[in-house]
């Protein structure tokens, strides 16, 4: 990862007391458990490239994606925020509430990232094409119509 943006990350997230960053072990597991259930190929660089059906690709072109993110995801989920940035893993994962994620994703150099529960029952990724890919149980919401356009 690029030492710039996890120094910036890291700054970020030391400003507050609303995110915590996951040490290696529980980074670890989370990645495991999230590409067993959802990845055909953990191997690939872009996990939403391998992802088991069913998805959702939701293009946001030019439109703020986070506004996207924070519309599809629920207003009080606590996720974790893995900083892919066109890596193999391991990646730095960031934990808190999906607002306070926005909040400093905004502060920061685009990057390629992915957000899940603990629970791992969906995951979401922003793509370098400005794209919102869903998997998981998030899936039935945006077909069934969540206001995201």
């Amino acid at each position: 990862m690029d030492s710039q943006l996890r120094d910036n990350i890291l700054s970020v997230v030391d400003s507050t007391d609303r995110l915590r960053v996951l040490d290696a072990a529980e980074a670890q597991a989370a990645i495991a458990e999230l590409g067993a259930r959802f990845v055909e190929d953990t191997s690939v660089i872009w996990w939403w490239e391998s992802l088991r059906p069913p998805t959702v690709r939701i293009p946001y072109g030019d439109a703020d994606g986070l506004e996207w993110l924070l519309r599809l995801v629920p207003d009080e989920a606590t996720v974790r925020l893995a900083v892919t940035d066109d890596e193999a893993p391991p990646w730095l994962m960031v934990e808190g509430r999906i607002d306070a994620l926005v909040e400093i994703l905004r502060q920061l150099r685009i990057f390629e990232y992915w957000i899940a529960p603990a629970e791992a029952e969906w995951m979401v990724f922003d793509t370098h094409s400005n794209a919102l890919v869903v998997a998981g149980c998030l899936v039935d919401m945006v077909s069934d119509g969540l206001p995201i356009g």
